[in-house]
């Protein structure tokens, strides 16, 4: 089993819904700017932390989206959000889903099907930024398929 573990210090947020135009007679989805800037923002804190070679074989993926505590809640209360778990938007499958479909456009590997496993939490974090938590398994597709 090989292991990798990165964290990205940038906000955390939900796949955006895609947007649509019509084209030739034909409609044609595209990723929005705040989509597309999400994007950016993720791959070049992974580029830093990218393995050497390509994930690949059964994988396992502990995510844990660190959502900032609103500037609205004071001081005093602060510590009573920090590491609790966020049960407020954005859908935790749209958290999923942004930060696989970035690995799989970063090459990390070669598709996010190979993801066999998928252990996601929303939490708050005492940081003005917040980031994504990430932990990689891997185990070679001889041994699962014995």
């Amino acid at each position: 089993m090989i292991v990798h573990e990165m964290f990205l210090k940038t906000p955390p947020a939900g796949q955006p819904r895609p947007r649509f135009r019509v084209q030739s007679g034909h409609a044609c989805a595209y990723p929005s700017p705040k989509q597309q800037k999400l994007e950016k923002a993720i791959l070049e804190q992974l580029m830093d932390q990218m393995p050497a070679q390509q994930i690949d074989g059964c994988i396992k993926v502990d995510l844990t989206a660190l959502f900032p505590i609103p500037k609205a809640v004071a001081k005093k209360d602060r510590p009573l959000l920090d590491g609790k778990l966020k049960v407020t938007k954005p859908d935790i499958d749209n958290v999923a889903k942004l930060i696989l479909d970035v690995f799989t456009k970063a090459g990390l590997w070669k598709d996010d099907n190979r993801v066999a496993v998928l252990n996601v939490q929303k939490r708050w974090i005492d940081d003005p930024v917040g980031g994504w938590s990430v932990r990689i398994e891997s185990t070679p597709l001889a041994s699962v398929r014995a």
